[in-house]
């Protein structure tokens, strides 16, 4: 609370163009976000409300199952 978005590091997320993922490393590990944005008003104040949620976990697992199903094709394509 109370810090601009060039302290917390995230003056790019506020660009108006339309981000879904991004990527961004934390402490030497790259992780993956999902970037959702929305507008809202609190008492006649236009607001813009940036949600940020960690989605390296969720990707990992679909990169892994689709590479599982590349070598399986693959594997009956060789036999």
């Amino acid at each position: 609370m109370g810090r601009t978005a060039d302290e917390l590091g995230i003056v790019d997320l506020l660009d108006p163009s339309p981000l879904d993922t991004i990527s961004r490393s934390d402490s030497g590990a790259e992780r993956r976000w999902i970037v959702r944005r929305t507008h809202f008003r609190q008492q006649g104040v236009q607001h813009e409300l940036v949600l940020l949620s960690e989605a390296s976990e969720a990707l990992r697992a679909e990169e892994r199952t689709a590479w599982q199903r590349i070598i399986r094709v693959l594997g009956h394509e060789i036999q």
